[in-house]
């Protein structure tokens, strides 16, 4: 009657023993898929700031590309303004 008893507690605690096993290797399969995720996350951020970085360098790019167009623009008007008042300096003081 005591031997059953105590085999029975016996299995029991195996059975506990096995289950607490089994959430242990669970909890580690777990862990181990959230790093999983965790790196693959860290992995897309730092390919989204990758690319916003790179967009941002184009678009300054193309700011910095239209000012200097700009600038060209500028540069021409002001020698055609000139060589306008120079044509007009010269012809008021021949007339």
């Amino acid at each position: 009657m005591v031997d059953k008893s105590l085999e029975k507690e016996m299995q029991k605690i195996r059975k506990m023993e096995d289950q607490t096993k089994l959430l242990n290797k669970t909890k580690e399969d777990n862990e181990d898929q959230i790093n999983v995720y965790m790196d693959g996350l860290i992995e897309l951020i730092n390919e989204n700031r990758r690319c916003l970085i790179q967009r941002w360098n184009d678009m300054i790019d193309l700011k910095i590309k239209q000012l200097q167009g700009n600038r060209q623009a500028l540069c021409n008007v002001t020698v055609i303004l000139f060589i306008y008042l120079y044509f007009v300096f010269v012809i008021s003081t021949q007339t």
